[in-house]
């Protein structure tokens, strides 16, 4: 089955490629200038500096969180620094 989701042929087609716009709905505009936008920061910032980033802000949060009283639902070693799951407490 065909995809339309991230159809890099189709994409170049709206950034000025040689490609036919054969897309039969109105394209995710916003969400295709947001991921040109996002790789270009992320091409200037690095991949390095930005992994550095990520790990950094989520060890703050984790931090935070802790302080609160709220705990991360996976164990240090398997935690991902984009992806942030909290324990949240029922209320009784």
């Amino acid at each position: 089955m065909q995809s339309w989701f991230l159809d890099m042929q189709l994409v170049m087609g709206y950034w000025g490629g040689n490609t036919k716009r054969a897309y039969h709905h109105t394209a995710p505009v916003n969400a295709l200038y947001a991921l040109h936008e996002s790789l270009l920061i992320l091409q200037e910032e690095g991949l390095d500096a930005s992994f550095a980033r990520h790990r950094e802000n989520h060890l703050e949060l984790v931090s935070g969180l802790e302080a609160m009283g709220l705990s991360m639902a996976v164990a240090p070693e398997w935690r991902l620094p984009q992806l942030n799951a909290v324990c949240i407490p029922r209320r009784h």
